[in-house]
């Protein structure tokens, strides 16, 4: 199909409250189609268009009437429908890069959404946000940010079908969005048929199938509360399934990583290999865990699977002396006529956790 090139993308600039946020302050304005601002980041530059903040934001960090002109400020009562439109809060995950992204892609529409100060990176020294030392929404103790990387390549995943690019503008080392990276003029001297382009390498290295499959047991578990408050309904969801999710949702864009186009001048995409998931299985086998309880197994295979799976406190993945490992296990019997993913799920004494903690 033949590319449009006749008019400018639709590029999206989102703005978190990252350190490096305040480069943009001296970038053109006619760089980008519209601005979204999330939370605070509305005071980094005068010339926002959006500004989507949670809806426990103090109503004292808003901006002024006079400081509105144009702009517009969006809360819950218009994310949570988007997000909602894109499987809801438990899958998408629930803190504000990743609902302000189904938002603008939603409602907006852009060729490309493009981000800067949402790398989510809290274990450095200094400042954590560009107003000083501010709470890290993504740290919370929350079953839907268990890994940040697995619900960016649902991002980047769900954009692409809906013809959005994400690209990620930080010149951090770090990050936990896996888009490809872009400097400013890179990305302001894109065309209709370079955006495309680019869609196509990254597609093409996308494992789709495993991708629908992610979606089918997202569906199968039905972890979705339409009013997007799915922290009153935390007795109902099962990490141990979000997790296989997560792990779905890397495996189907792991492949591709080191094919999506990027930046030559920036040499990285994300920090895949530093955040994956890591699992001890007292049965080496290939299949999934899924795969294993889908009387598939051949015969003469063990007749049950024990996995454990050390799940790090989030944001300390470099101060392992001082980590608290909680280590998530189950125990699958081989052949079980029951699907791992449909009710009655699996409980105890089947499925659970302990931790263990030490100071090195």
């Amino acid at each position: 199909m033949a590319v449009n090139d006749s008019g400018s993308p639709r590029v999206i600039l989102l703005l978190g409250s990252a350190p490096d946020v305040v480069r943009c302050a001296a970038w053109p304005r006619q760089a980008f189609s519209k601005i979204v601002a999330i939370n605070n980041a509305w005071r980094v530059r005068p010339d926002w268009d959006f500004l989507v903040h949670a809806g426990d934001f103090p109503p004292d960090r808003l901006p002024r009437g006079d400081v509105l002109r144009q702009a517009q400020i969006f809360s819950a009562a218009h994310y949570v429908p988007a997000q909602n439109a894109f499987g809801g809060f438990v899958y998408a995950g629930g803190t504000m890069a990743m609902t302000a992204a189904y938002w603008t892609i939603h409602s907006q529409k852009p060729d490309v959404l493009a981000f800067l100060g949402c790398d989510m990176i809290y274990d450095q020294p200094g400042n954590t946000h560009f107003y000083g030392i501010g709470r890290a929404d993504p740290l919370r103790d929350d079953p839907t940010l268990r890994n940040l990387e697995a619900k960016s390549a649902r991002l980047l995943v769900q954009a692409l079908r809906r013809d959005c690019l994400c690209i990620n503008l930080s010149n951090l080392p770090r990050s936990r969005l896996i888009f490809p990276r872009l400097t400013v003029d890179e990305l302001s001297g894109l065309s209709h048929s370079r955006i495309a382009e680019m869609k196509a390498e990254i597609l093409a290295g996308i494992e789709l199938d495993k991708a629908e499959k992610a979606e089918e047991i997202e569906q199968d578990l039905g972890y979705f509360y339409e009013d997007g408050m799915y922290w009153k309904h935390l007795d109902e969801i099962d990490e141990m399934y979000l997790a296989d999710i997560d792990r779905l949702w890397m495996a189907a864009v792991e492949t591709g990583l080191t094919k999506l186009p990027i930046s030559p001048t920036r040499g990285e995409i994300g920090s895949f290999a530093a955040h994956s998931a890591a699992s001890l299985s007292c049965v080496l086998v290939s299949k999934s865990l899924a795969s294993w309880r889908s009387c598939s197994c051949i015969a003469g295979s063990p007749k049950a699977r024990l996995t454990m799976r050390p799940r790090c406190t989030a944001g300390r993945a470099s101060m392992a002396s001082a980590q608290r490992w909680t280590c998530l296990y189950s125990w699958t019997d081989r052949n079980s006529p029951e699907s791992l993913y449909m009710r009655p799920l699996a409980r105890p004494p089947y499925q659970g956790h302990t931790a263990m903690s030490a100071m090195v």
